[in-house]
C-alpha cells in the first residue's frame, strides 16, 4: 500500500519503545502524521516541477511586506489563498526589479502548498505556445489544458504589442478561465496603458474587461532591488585579508 513513511515511523517507535513514552493514541497519530507529511511534500514537489517557476525558493517574507507602495493588508489576504477559491484575478505592476515577479512566485508557492495547480509563463512564451498550437491545429487542446490550472501567471506583460492572432488566442484563453480560475498578470506598465498593447480594440475591450473587472491590484513603487544590491556591493569595504596586487610589488 506504499505507506513507507508510516512504516519508518513504526520502526523508529518499535526500536525505541521504552524511550518514547507515547500513549496508544499518540503512536497512531504520529504514524498518520508521518505518512501525511511525506505525501504532502511529494505532491508539492510534483506541482512545483510542473509549474515552470524559474526560482522556487520565494516566500512571503518581511522584505516583501515592507516593499514601497505595497498594500500590506491586501498582500496578507492574498497569501491566505481564498482569492483562488473565488477565481479572482490579481494584477501586479511596478518598476523593473522592484519585486513584482518575486511576489508572484511567493504567492505561487503559497498556492501550491495548498495543493493548487500553478503555471508560470513569460508573456512572450505563452503567446508563442498558443501560436504554435494554433499552427498545429491543437489550440483547443492547449487552451483546455490551461483552463484547468488554478493559477495562471503571466509575467512581463506589455513588452510586446499583440497582433490580431495573439489578441484572439489570448482572449480565448482568458475567456475560458473567466470566473472559473485565477489569473495573475505582471507588468512594468500601469494597467491604464494596457489597452494600447492590443492591435484590435474589440479584443482589447473584451480581454481587459475580464482581466481587470474586480481584480486585486498590487503596485510596487520602489527602486530596483538589483540596483540597490549592486550599489551596496560597491560601497562595501574590501574584505580583510585580501592583499592589493600593488602591495606585492
Amino acid at each position: 500500500m506504499r505507506f513507507s513513511a508510516m512504516a519508518s515511523e513504526f520502526k523508529e517507535q518499535y526500536e525505541n519503545w521504552e524511550e518514547h513514552n507515547y500513549s496508544s493514541e499518540e503512536r497512531i497519530f504520529r504514524l498518520i502524521d508521518a505518512e501525511t507529511e511525506v505525501r504532502r511534500n511529494k505532491k508539492f514537489n510534483r506541482l512545483l516541477k510542473a509549474s515552470g517557476l524559474r526560482y522556487r525558493n520565494a516566500s512571503m517574507n518581511s522584505e516583501l511586506f515592507e516593499a514601497e507602495g505595497v498594500d500590506r493588508s491586501l498582500l496578507e489576504k492574498l497569501s491566505e489563498g481564498s482569492w483562488l477559491e473565488r477565481a479572482e484575478n490579481l494584477l501586479i505592476t511596478g518598476k523593473t526589479g522592484a519585486g513584482k515577479s518575486y511576489c508572484a512566485r511567493a504567492l505561487a508557492v503559497a498556492a501550491m502548498s495548498k495543493s493548487k495547480k500553478v503555471r508560470y509563463f513569460k508573456a512572450s512564451e505563452l503567446l508563442r505556445i498558443l501560436l504554435n498550437a494554433e499552427a498545429k491545429m491543437e489550440l483547443i487542446d492547449e487552451i483546455n489544458s490551461l483552463s484547468k490550472v488554478d493559477l495562471l501567471i503571466v509575467d512581463d506583460f506589455g513588452l510586446m504589442r499583440l497582433d490580431i492572432e495573439m489578441c484572439r488566442n489570448l482572449f480565448d484563453l482568458i475567456d475560458v478561465r473567466d470566473g472559473r480560475k485565477s489569473n495573475l498578470f505582471i507588468s512594468q506598465f500601469p494597467v491604464c496603458d494596457w489597452y494600447e498593447l492590443f492591435k484590435d480594440n474589440t479584443f482589447a475591450d473584451a480581454c481587459l474587461d475580464r482581466l481587470t473587472g474586480g481584480a486585486h491590484r498590487l503596485e510596487f513603487l520602489g527602486e530596483s532591488y538589483r540596483k540597490k544590491k549592486n550599489e551596496k556591493r560597491k560601497n562595501e569595504p574590501a574584505k580583510a585579508g585580501k592583499t592589493n596586487r600593488s602591495e606585492l610589488r
